[in-house]
């Protein structure tokens, strides 16, 4: 008798740590995914002890503890070119960017555009920050001096100032003057 009673708390005792169990893991799932800080119609800027280096714009901005999602968002960045002594702007703008660290992941309608030389158009780009390096493995089309590129696999490396791409296809206007 003293036997079956033990057995049956124990039972009950191991059914009420399990579930105990069970909701502190949900909880602790559902807080690494709770935004730190949320913001509409943000505009944010970066600067260091001369000028303004960054800025963005976006209809929501959401902090997360390891990464920042803007949506519907541009980002302006200034960037030092090798090859001439002028700055240039790096503009890119998507629907939903996503930035862990340096890097930033731009989903849907991505445009990218530098200065008046180039200009992309693709779904995907990632772009590092620091490195000022952007590159996707999909297909973009792309306006360079006037003349058209469409490919896959694009590289830019907007200091050095070298384009990449795979499948490409370049269409020279000879007509422009």
């Amino acid at each position: 008798m003293g036997i079956n009673q033990f057995v049956y708390i124990v039972f009950i005792g191991s059914i009420v740590a399990l579930l105990l169990g069970f909701d502190t893991q949900v909880i602790n799932e559902t807080k690494k995914n709770q935004p730190i800080v949320k913001f509409e119609q943000a505009t944010m800027y970066t600067m260091d002890k001369e000028q303004v280096t960054r800025i963005v714009e976006a209809k929501e901005a959401i902090r997360y503890k390891t990464r920042d999602e803007l949506i519907d968002a541009s980002v302006v960045m200034r960037v030092d070119s090798a090859n001439s002594s002028e700055e240039m702007l790096d503009v890119l703008s998507a629907k939903k960017i996503t930035k862990k660290v340096n890097n930033l992941a731009l989903r849907g309608d991505v445009q990218y555009s530098r200065a008046d030389v180039m200009e992309f158009e693709s779904e995907v780009l990632n772009y590092n920050v620091r490195s000022k390096v952007a590159q996707n493995m999909h297909p973009f089309t792309a306006i360079y001096n006037g003349d058209s590129l469409v490919g896959t696999h694009l590289y830019v490396d907007a200091t050095k100032n070298i384009i990449r791409a795979k499948q490409t296809k370049f269409i020279v206007d000879l007509d422009k003057e």
